[in-house]
């Protein structure tokens, strides 16, 4: 920690997150593919320390990855760096340019004498010295039209085609080049890749050039670039079409001028809520500090504030942009699961809303998604991500390669950032939870008086109810009675017959 201290003394990254905010972690992913990226502001020390700073959020970046940031390959310029210097020289590269006259101070050596003997063994030697180069043209087709008449049969011919065999196809001649070799790292690598080549091989990282410079926008042995000015004329707009990227002094003055690198650089869900929340660890940590540094602190409350101190501080801030780096390139690795890459929960604090854990298959659609798919397709085709997978990787067999907020989107963390994290916020959710608390007590009320009103109404109805039921059944019994007394038959009574005389 004290090393990684000295070597960061002045590097603020909180400092850098909070200028450009979400533009920092599209920068983050455009230095990784390999683009040509100027960094345009005022002044000169402000320019070199935000490119050193941006540099430091790659893993072993600036501790031993920047030793070839200026070799370039068959160029006009030749950078080579000075021993026990910071400072980076630069010289003209006489090998590479083609030189139209010869040097005064070496001369040039005399071709060396031919003998009489090679002169008599070669036929055509005399004529190969008087026309130069045009000869073996001249000679190759002369040998091949002696070798189409004799396969017609002109006698003769087989015997010149004897004493001067057609020369063979010069494909034939040379063998098939192999396969180039998988890029290897130039840097001394650490059990986990880190440092990645992103500044090796024709890949310069210069935080300050002069305008005498300006032509290696132009050169094309430059694979990519990292270039700081501060001078207007690297602004115009015949130096922007050399470039990709312009980034300013703040987030408004970032351009990317290729609408496909944009599209590939364009944040998803995850990458949203991922700097949303270093955004506020690292505005709340800023708070604390700024509450803190009132007043003076006992040896108690340094010890209370110990734990508080790393959540949002720059070298948390790198942390977690390690784990961003680790998880991509683990989700860009196709063979990571046959690598010995196994799933575990990610170390990384960013992880407490599900982001830990490793998938099943390495390189699914769903991690892909996160890191925008178009954009992964994009990294595997570099040259740093090809050395780092020829490269050892077994300190990376406990790392997730799953988003560190995997599942999670940026309003969600913007809401609860709003409620928890601001006045009104506050004020809402107060309010909130005071509504609620008075909807439950009144909910209570009202509950109590509806349950004992609809008891006295559902005892009312089942009167009602028993009412009409009893009459309905008395009506019912009647009814009944009338048709009993209808189906019996009528019954006749017999007079005396004593009682009939007497009234005749």
């Amino acid at each position: 920690n004290s090393v990684s201290t000295q070597v960061f003394s002045g590097l603020s990254v909180k400092e850098l997150l909070l200028r450009y905010r979400q533009k920092l972690l599209v920068l983050f992913k455009l230095i990784l593919l390999e683009r040509r990226v100027l960094v345009h502001m005022n002044p000169a020390s402000q320019l070199g320390n935000t490119l050193l700073t941006l540099a430091s959020l790659y893993p072993s970046l600036i501790e031993c990855g920047l030793s070839r940031c200026g070799a370039v390959f068959k160029s006009r310029y030749n950078f080579r760096n000075l021993s026990d210097s910071d400072f980076v020289s630069i010289e003209r590269d006489t090998d590479a340019l083609p030189s139209t006259a010869a040097s005064p101070t070496t001369p040039t050596p005399p071709p060396p004498p031919s003998t009489p003997a090679s002169k008599e063994s070669q036929p055509h030697g005399r004529l190969q010295d008087a026309l130069g180069g045009a000869a073996t043209g001249l000679i190759s087709s002369v040998r091949a039209g002696i070798a189409r008449v004799s396969s017609a049969g002109i006698p003769g011919a087989a015997a010149a085609t004897a004493e001067h065999p057609a020369a063979e196809p010069q494909q034939q001649q040379q063998p098939r080049s192999p396969s180039p070799p998988p890029p290897r790292s130039p840097f001394d690598i650490d059990d986990c890749g880190f440092p990645l080549a992103l500044f090796a091989e024709s890949a310069i990282f210069l935080p300050y050039v002069s305008l005498q410079q300006i032509g290696l926008l132009e050169d094309a042995n430059v694979r990519a670039c990292l270039l700081g000015a501060n001078n207007v004329l690297f602004r115009q707009p015949q130096t922007r079409r050399r470039i990709d990227a312009l980034l300013g002094a703040d987030a408004a003055d970032f351009a990317i001028y290729d609408r496909g690198l944009a599209r590939l650089l364009r944040l998803t869900g995850p990458d949203e809520a991922f700097i949303q929340r270093l955004l506020d660890k690292a505005t709340s940590a800023g708070a604390a500090t700024a509450d803190n540094a009132d007043g003076e602190l006992t040896l108690e409350d340094e010890d209370l504030f110990a734990g508080s101190e790393w959540e949002g501080s720059d070298d948390w801030l790198r942390a977690q942009f390690r784990a961003y780096l680790t998880a991509l390139l683990l989700t860009a690795d196709s063979s990571s699961g046959a690598a010995g890459a196994e799933p575990a929960a990610s170390n990384s604090s960013l992880d407490e809303s599900g982001g830990g854990g490793g998938g099943g298959g390495s390189g699914s659609s769903s991690e892909e998604g996160d890191f925008n798919a178009s954009y992964v397709r994009a990294l595997r085709a570099t040259f740093h991500y090809r050395a780092w997978l020829a490269g050892p990787r077994h300190g990376l067999a406990g790392a997730s390669r799953r988003h560190p907020c995997h599942g999670q989107s940026a309003l969600g963390v913007r809401l609860n950032q709003f409620l928890t994290g601001t006045d009104q916020g506050r004020k809402v959710s107060s309010a909130v939870q005071s509504t609620g608390r008075a909807l439950e007590d009144t909910g209570k009320v009202v509950g109590g008086a509806i349950y004992n009103a609809g008891s006295a109404m559902s005892g009312f109805l089942s009167g009602l109810s028993s009412k009409a039921a009893s009459r309905l059944s008395g009506s019912q019994s009647q009814q009944q009675l009338q048709q009993q007394q209808q189906q019996q038959p009528p019954q006749h009574q017999e007079i005396p017959r004593e009682s009939s005389i007497n009234s005749g």
